[in-house]
């Protein structure tokens, strides 16, 4: 099962447009030492590789890719929801370099997750956190959510509100794990904007019912015209890289709930 979750997220990686621009253009070069190849075909393959370095690294390109998945669900608005019993924090990363402090650790996108959490812990102070992710793994003394724990129980969580669901690896995993938590509950589900089309379609088919609260945004709703959205970025590469997984990743969940229905 490790083995096959290594793979997929290899393919993941691999098909896109980072991976795949690098591959064309060494391809082509590796094709101009061949002596019987056409001179048209090295230049067509690297040419190909640079464009959609060039495209990919575009901001409005960019922008174009990612906004349809960050917009598809709306901002949380705690006014219409006057109760809550979980608030649960979907598992991204961290890691445990003893060099930096303990926020630098904190990948943006879990960064991003926990203090939506830490804030929604206040608006309802009965509701419990539930911290989703890996496990310790190989020289890491904590689990993903419990390096998370340790920091919201440092910006003045109180431990006993606190729950762990440890050994998560992937979307799929966290919506059978958090299933007992969520049935017949009032649920609030933090994670990146762009990954709830995705939890949508995972946890729908759990039967979960959840209020999203999407954070991290990479893009806004409306961007104003400049010229800059014209020069290539390496957020915009960053931005598109993302945008492309989430694309794959609802691919590959469509596909796999099309053969379990039939």
């Amino acid at each position: 099962m490790d083995l096959f979750f290594t793979l997929k997220k290899l393919i993941g990686w691999l098909i896109s447009p980072l991976p795949i621009s690098i591959s064309l253009a060494v391809f082509g070069y590796v094709l101009l030492y061949c002596a019987n190849v056409k001179p048209k075909w090295p230049k067509m393959f690297i040419g190909c590789g640079l464009l959609l370095l060039l495209v990919s690294s575009l901001p409005i390109v960019s922008h174009s890719l990612i906004k349809p998945i960050e917009f598809s669900v709306k901002k949380f608005d705690a006014v219409k929801m006057p109760t809550v019993d979980n608030i649960i924090v979907l598992g991204c990363y961290s890691t445990e370099d003893k060099a930096l402090p303990d926020i630098a650790n904190i990948h943006e996108c879990s960064l991003y997750r926990i203090v939506e959490a830490y804030r929604l812990s206040k608006v309802y102070p009965k509701a419990a956190v539930i911290l989703s992710g890996w496990g310790k793994g190989e020289e890491r003394i904590y689990s993903h959510p419990e390096y998370l724990a340790n920091y919201l129980i440092k910006l003045g969580l109180e431990p006993q509100r606190i729950m762990l669901s440890v050994g998560n690896k992937d979307t799929v995993d966290e919506a059978i794990a958090l299933a007992k938590y969520m049935r017949g509950k009032k649920n609030l589900l933090v994670s990146s904007a762009s990954h709830f089309k995705r939890i949508n379609k995972i946890f729908g088919q759990q039967k979960l019912d959840f209020t999203p609260v999407p954070t991290e945004y990479l893009t806004k709703d409306e961007i104003k015209w400049h010229w800059h959205l014209l020069l290539p970025q390496a957020s915009a590469l960053h931005t598109s890289q993302r945008a492309w997984y989430e694309y794959l990743g609802n691919a590959w969940e469509s596909l796999k709930q099309m053969f379990a229905s039939s």
